[in-house]
């Protein structure tokens, strides 16, 4: 992005990895009993994986992959650049890392009012890091807890009062090509959550909400030395409100919606410090409406609304994205053929065919920024229909 009118340069992705091998296992038994009174839901398991990383010998040079520039509202599909696309087929394994842990859950009913979850999770870390020339290069090992624990309350039948605290951890992000600890990994991640939530189901409906706040370690790129490491807090603070159920005979309501206060905290630079975090809006909600046609069983109609407010494009917000909202019409009809059930579907998605970004993102999938950020095209107004029969 590089103005708040959405214009925007392109290039193809560079210096990602361009292959990586996941093996994982998990394992779990759970059961039910009563012990000193109070009803037990235990789970005991296990769960881990294997993961290796590969990756480019020689990344491109950002201008050999530079594709132009162009605006939201008048996207361009460009030509591959003149130098071609970039050789990813030369890489070599980087980083292997490991990550094996033991947990143990119980949900506790003391009466028939309270009753809490307690869990905690032991987990082994250990990452292998090479260069190209399949040295080895300093290697992790870490260990450490990740507990939860639930506080429920049910003042009636009908609903629910909790409280939850959690602490995990994460195995630490890859250190991009380009930086002088290139290929390395950081230490594991360890984030927090609190948050305070209510349920309550009515006649016909139910409601939920939930105040949290959650914090975890934000990694980029240290523009004084040029290493990747841990440069501040990403902490997420927000409101949650959400409704299922039918509000009149035949209208069924699915909606919810997030208000979020997701900033930077901590960070060694004033430019980014206390900024909104890339791609965060402090609004963002979905409501589904469907509605049985009464003359005509079978016949269901449907109305999704979503919308997002503005977002930030970049670490310092000197860009920001304007927010949208999206309209989408559909029907569904079921019937019998030959005993079968079938059911068509018809529908028309972003209905006005607003020009608009669906994702705008850090660059790295655990959030860390390790180079330009990444924004994709929301879909243009897109019509569909389908058939699916239930043997």
């Amino acid at each position: 992005m590089t103005t708040n009118g959405g214009k925007y340069t392109s290039s193809l992705a560079n210096g990602f990895a361009p292959r990586f091998v996941m093996t994982s296992d998990a394992g779990y038994l759970d059961g039910n009993f009563i012990a000193w009174g109070m009803a037990h839901d235990l789970t005991i398991g296990t769960a881990g994986y294997r993961a290796q990383s590969y990756s480019v010998i020689t990344p491109a040079k950002p201008a050999s992959v530079l594709l132009g520039t162009a605006t939201i509202d008048s996207p361009v599909i460009f030509p591959f650049p003149a130098a071609g696309l970039p050789n990813v087929g030369l890489n070599f394994d980087s980083s292997t890392a490991y990550q094996q842990g033991i947990n143990v859950g119980d949900t506790i009913r003391f009466t028939d009012a309270w009753a809490t979850r307690l869990a905690v999770s032991q987990d082994w870390f250990h990452t292998d890091n090479f260069n190209a020339k399949a040295v080895k290069l300093p290697e992790y090992a870490s260990h450490g807890l990740s507990p939860s624990a639930s506080l429920m309350y049910k003042p009636e039948s009908n609903m629910t009062v909790y409280a939850t605290f959690a602490s995990s951890l994460q195995a630490g992000d890859l250190a991009p090509g380009g930086t002088i600890n290139a290929g390395q990994s950081l230490a594991p991640y360890r984030s927090q959550e609190y948050e305070v939530g209510y349920k309550v189901s009515l006649a016909k409906i139910d409601f939920t909400a939930a105040v949290f706040r959650i914090q975890r370690p934000f990694a980029n790129i240290n523009t004084a030395d040029n290493a990747f490491e841990i440069t501040g807090l990403q902490v997420n603070k927000g409101l949650e409100l959400s409704a299922i159920g039918e509000v009149v005979n035949g209208l069924t309501v699915y909606g919810g919606v997030t208000l979020l206060d997701a900033k930077l905290e901590n960070t060694p630079l004033a430019s980014t410090n206390d900024k909104i975090y890339v791609g965060a809006p402090k609004v963002k909600g979905n409501t589904l409406f469907e509605y049985r046609i009464p003359a005509i069983q079978g016949l269901v109609a449907s109305f999704d609304w979503q919308f997002s407010g503005p977002r930030a494009a970049d670490d310092t917000n000197s860009f920001f994205v304007a927010g949208y909202n999206l309209f989408d019409l559909g029907a569904r009809y079921t019937s019998t053929v030959l005993s079968k059930s079938v059911t068509w579907r018809l529908a028309v998605d972003n209905l006005t065919d607003k020009h608009y970004w669906s994702t705008v993102a850090p660059s790295n999938l655990t959030g860390a920024n390790t180079g330009n950020l990444l924004a994709h095209f929301g879909s243009p107004r897109t019509v569909l229909a389908s058939a699916s029969i239930d043997f």
